[in-house]
Protein backbone atom coordinates (compact mmCIF):
# COMPACT_ATOMS: atom_id res chain seq x y z
CA UNK A 1 0.00 0.00 0.00
CA UNK A 2 2.30 2.25 0.63
CA UNK A 3 4.46 1.64 -2.09
CA UNK A 4 1.61 2.32 -4.14
CA UNK A 5 1.40 6.18 -2.78
CA UNK A 6 1.82 8.40 0.35
CA UNK A 7 -0.23 9.17 2.75
CA UNK A 8 -0.77 12.37 4.72
CA UNK A 9 -1.53 12.05 7.97
CA UNK A 10 -4.15 13.91 9.38
CA UNK A 11 -3.01 14.75 12.89
CA UNK A 12 -6.34 17.88 13.29
CA UNK A 13 -8.84 15.38 14.87
CA UNK A 14 -6.20 14.44 17.52
CA UNK A 15 -9.02 12.96 20.40
CA UNK A 16 -7.29 13.46 23.47
CA UNK A 17 -3.48 14.91 24.71
CA UNK A 18 -1.99 11.41 23.67
CA UNK A 19 -1.92 12.77 20.20
CA UNK A 20 -4.20 10.30 18.78
CA UNK A 21 -3.59 9.98 15.03
CA UNK A 22 -6.61 9.31 12.59
CA UNK A 23 -6.79 9.01 8.88
CA UNK A 24 -9.21 11.63 7.39
CA UNK A 25 -11.75 10.29 5.26
CA UNK A 26 -10.68 11.76 2.04
CA UNK A 27 -7.36 10.03 2.82
CA UNK A 28 -8.72 6.40 3.48
CA UNK A 29 -11.15 7.03 -0.06
CA UNK A 30 -7.66 7.62 -1.83
CA UNK A 31 -6.39 4.06 -0.87
CA UNK A 32 -7.87 1.97 -3.63
CA UNK A 33 -5.83 -1.01 -2.62
CA UNK A 34 -6.52 -0.55 0.81
CA UNK A 35 -9.99 -0.90 0.45
CA UNK A 36 -9.52 -3.50 -1.66
CA UNK A 37 -7.63 -5.61 0.72
CA UNK A 38 -10.60 -4.81 3.20
CA UNK A 39 -13.19 -6.41 1.16
CA UNK A 40 -10.96 -9.41 0.07
CA UNK A 41 -10.81 -10.16 3.82
CA UNK A 42 -14.24 -9.68 4.76
CA UNK A 43 -15.47 -11.68 1.69
CA UNK A 44 -13.10 -15.11 2.79
CA UNK A 45 -13.61 -14.26 6.58
CA UNK A 46 -16.88 -12.54 7.26
CA UNK A 47 -17.17 -12.02 10.79
CA UNK A 48 -20.79 -13.97 10.71
CA UNK A 49 -20.24 -17.40 8.97
CA UNK A 50 -23.74 -18.53 8.88
CA UNK A 51 -27.04 -16.82 8.91
CA UNK A 52 -30.27 -18.34 10.47
CA UNK A 53 -33.68 -16.89 10.02
CA UNK A 54 -37.57 -18.12 10.55
CA UNK A 55 -39.80 -17.53 7.52
CA UNK A 56 -43.36 -15.57 8.49
CA UNK A 57 -44.98 -17.06 5.38
CA UNK A 58 -45.17 -20.17 3.68
CA UNK A 59 -43.27 -19.49 0.20
CA UNK A 60 -40.84 -21.28 -2.26
CA UNK A 61 -37.46 -20.23 -3.41
CA UNK A 62 -36.85 -20.36 -6.69
CA UNK A 63 -33.08 -21.67 -7.27
CA UNK A 64 -30.85 -20.18 -10.00
CA UNK A 65 -29.53 -23.75 -10.47
CA UNK A 66 -31.48 -26.71 -10.76
CA UNK A 67 -30.37 -29.68 -8.44
CA UNK A 68 -30.87 -33.34 -8.32
CA UNK A 69 -32.47 -34.88 -5.32
CA UNK A 70 -31.61 -38.07 -4.43
CA UNK A 71 -34.25 -39.69 -6.40
CA UNK A 72 -32.78 -38.27 -9.60
CA UNK A 73 -35.86 -35.45 -9.67
CA UNK A 74 -34.93 -32.11 -10.60
CA UNK A 75 -35.88 -29.39 -8.45
CA UNK A 76 -35.80 -25.62 -9.26
CA UNK A 77 -37.67 -24.46 -6.47
CA UNK A 78 -37.30 -25.32 -2.26
CA UNK A 79 -40.74 -25.17 -0.68
CA UNK A 80 -40.34 -23.27 2.71
CA UNK A 81 -43.26 -23.58 5.19
CA UNK A 82 -44.58 -20.87 7.79
CA UNK A 83 -41.86 -20.73 11.13
CA UNK A 84 -39.29 -22.90 9.40
CA UNK A 85 -35.74 -22.10 9.69
CA UNK A 86 -33.62 -21.45 7.10
CA UNK A 87 -29.66 -21.45 7.85
CA UNK A 88 -27.71 -19.46 4.96
CA UNK A 89 -23.74 -20.05 4.58
CA UNK A 90 -22.09 -16.44 4.20
CA UNK A 91 -18.90 -18.66 4.07
CA UNK A 92 -19.96 -21.05 1.04
CA UNK A 93 -21.94 -17.84 -0.74
CA UNK A 94 -18.52 -15.97 -0.84
CA UNK A 95 -16.41 -18.76 -1.95
CA UNK A 96 -18.65 -19.86 -4.61
CA UNK A 97 -16.62 -20.65 -7.55
CA UNK A 98 -20.22 -20.00 -9.63
CA UNK A 99 -19.63 -16.21 -9.05
CA UNK A 100 -16.30 -15.53 -7.74
CA UNK A 101 -14.16 -18.04 -9.95
CA UNK A 102 -11.79 -20.87 -9.72
CA UNK A 103 -10.02 -19.23 -7.73
CA UNK A 104 -12.62 -18.05 -4.99
CA UNK A 105 -11.18 -19.37 -2.18
CA UNK A 106 -7.94 -17.35 -2.49
CA UNK A 107 -6.85 -14.21 -1.15
CA UNK A 108 -6.99 -11.57 -4.06
CA UNK A 109 -7.05 -8.43 -3.28
CA UNK A 110 -6.52 -7.01 -7.12
CA UNK A 111 -9.87 -8.66 -7.95
CA UNK A 112 -11.62 -5.55 -6.54
CA UNK A 113 -9.32 -3.29 -8.63
CA UNK A 114 -9.23 -5.00 -11.99
CA UNK A 115 -13.45 -5.08 -12.26
CA UNK A 116 -16.66 -2.81 -11.71
CA UNK A 117 -18.34 -6.10 -11.88
CA UNK A 118 -16.25 -8.22 -9.02
CA UNK A 119 -18.69 -11.02 -7.89
CA UNK A 120 -20.37 -11.22 -11.25
CA UNK A 121 -19.16 -14.43 -13.19
CA UNK A 122 -21.15 -15.18 -16.67
CA UNK A 123 -24.09 -12.80 -15.53
CA UNK A 124 -24.60 -14.98 -11.80
CA UNK A 125 -24.20 -12.50 -8.74
CA UNK A 126 -25.74 -12.32 -5.61
CA UNK A 127 -27.68 -9.37 -4.86
CA UNK A 128 -25.15 -8.41 -1.66
CA UNK A 129 -24.73 -4.64 -0.59
CA UNK A 130 -21.64 -4.46 -2.19
CA UNK A 131 -21.03 -6.83 -5.46
CA UNK A 132 -21.80 -10.08 -5.03
CA UNK A 133 -20.18 -10.53 -1.02
CA UNK A 134 -22.57 -11.11 1.07
CA UNK A 135 -20.87 -10.55 4.59
CA UNK A 136 -23.32 -7.85 5.16
CA UNK A 137 -26.02 -9.46 3.95
CA UNK A 138 -28.39 -7.79 1.06
CA UNK A 139 -32.35 -6.05 1.12
CA UNK A 140 -33.94 -4.54 3.27
CA UNK A 141 -32.15 -6.35 6.24
CA UNK A 142 -28.49 -5.95 5.11
CA UNK A 143 -26.15 -4.64 7.66
CA UNK A 144 -26.47 -0.65 8.02
CA UNK A 145 -22.85 -0.88 9.61
CA UNK A 146 -21.32 -1.76 6.45
CA UNK A 147 -19.56 1.38 5.82
CA UNK A 148 -18.88 2.30 9.12
CA UNK A 149 -17.01 -1.02 9.59
CA UNK A 150 -14.61 -1.19 6.67
CA UNK A 151 -13.98 2.93 7.71
CA UNK A 152 -12.59 1.21 11.16
CA UNK A 153 -10.94 -1.62 9.67
CA UNK A 154 -9.28 0.85 6.72
CA UNK A 155 -8.42 3.18 9.38
CA UNK A 156 -6.83 0.53 11.89
CA UNK A 157 -5.22 -1.58 9.59
CA UNK A 158 -3.67 1.47 7.49
CA UNK A 159 -2.03 3.16 10.44
CA UNK A 160 -1.00 0.59 11.47
CA UNK A 161 1.09 -0.21 7.90
CA UNK A 162 2.37 3.51 7.79
CA UNK A 163 3.83 3.35 11.60
CA UNK A 164 5.33 0.02 10.77
CA UNK A 165 7.27 1.52 8.15
CA UNK A 166 8.19 4.76 10.07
Amino acid sequence: MTAHQAVDVDRSHAKDDSESVRLSYDSLMNLPFLDAVVRETLRLYPSLPILGRISTSATSIPLQFPVRSVSGEEINTISVAKHQAIIMSIVAANHNQAVWGEDASEWKPERWLNSTQAGVKDGVRYPGVYSSMMTFLAGNRSCIGLKFAEMEISETFGLSVIFHND
